[in-house]
């Protein structure tokens, strides 16, 4: 099985997808026959994915962790994960909505809410969540609009994508509430302090490392914040600014041509070596052990 570093379009033009929307948003319908199209490789993805199992289940596999998925699952998949699918059944129907990454962070840009997709990945053990058949029909209707949409040409095509993306996306979150799943608290304020907290670590992450400057947003102390997000998720505040940083940095690594000096000050890092050193400490591996790592053209 081969291994590739793989965007949006070119992921597009290796599956052979029609169903696109000007390079930014592609969904395909899933069954026994295209999912063998993308059993043949495992690929690190610059892109948001969801799967959305209708009937009958295959496997995926998410960074090397191999879970069959079944009937009424949806996957959530971030960028630079590494993915595959295989197995599926006779009967395994599904959908696969792809977003380009730039096209997802506008979108969330102008509604932050959505947001909360990348930071239920980095509180939750898992992706994959099971639906009940009523929130199952709800994605597959707003899923079949979408690619409706994508199939026909109108004046506003733009915005009437924008907006079936994001009630697909809404409807994910109101559904599983993925935000609060593994949250630890019913503290409301909690609750919220820590929404606050991770919207503006999703804004500032690049250029702000530190608890003081969050906690200074917020206008609370250092020590109250911390608190808080610990007993809220059982995690420390440097843990998602870290997530972040380094998940950012893994896709410049995989997915750019920019040297390592140049990501340091992408990243705000004073220089190269505190970069490397951040990065090593949280990777197990240099970024340039990292980078060569990533499979070739």
């Amino acid at each position: 099985m081969r291994t590739e570093s793989i965007d949006f379009d070119k992921y597009v033009a290796l599956s052979k997808i029609k169903d696109t929307h000007r390079n930014q948003v592609a969904i395909i319908q899933l069954n026994n026959n295209t999912i063998h199209l993308y059993s043949q490789y495992k690929s690190y993805i610059d892109m948001f994915a969801f799967v959305l199992v209708l009937d009958g289940d295959c496997n995926i596999s998410v960074d090397k962790k191999i879970t069959r998925l079944v009937k009424n699952d949806i996957a959530i998949i971030s960028p630079n994960m590494l993915i595959g699918a295989s197995c599926p059944s006779d009967d395994f129907k599904g959908f696969l909505l792809l977003l380009n990454n730039s096209y997802f962070e506008g979108l969330s840009t102008t509604n932050p809410g959505l947001r909360q997709i990348i930071f239920s990945i980095l509180i939750n053990d898992s992706s994959i969540y099971n639906l009940s058949e009523d929130q199952k029909q709800s994605l597959c209707v707003s899923m079949n609009l979408i690619r409706s949409e994508i199939l026909r040409s109108s004046d506003n095509i733009d915005l009437i994508i924008d907006y079936s993306v994001s009630i697909f996306l809404f409807q994910t979150l109101d559904f599983l509430s993925l935000v609060n799943v593994n949250l630890k608290t019913k503290n409301v304020h909690a609750r919220l302090l820590f929404l606050k907290f991770i919207l503006l670590v999703y804004d500032n992450f690049k250029k702000e490392h530190n608890i003081e400057f969050y906690a200074r947003e917020l206008c609370i102390s250092k020590t109250y914040l911390s608190r808080i997000i610990q007993k809220t998720t059982n995690r420390t505040a440097n843990y998602f600014i870290s997530a972040m940083l380094i998940s950012e940095a893994c896709r410049l690594l995989a997915f750019t041509n920019l040297t390592l000096q140049n990501i340091a000050e992408e990243l705000y890092f004073s220089d190269q070596s505190a970069f490397g050193k951040f990065f090593k400490t949280k990777k197990g591996l240099s970024p340039f052990k990292y980078r060569n790592s990533m499979p070739s053209e």
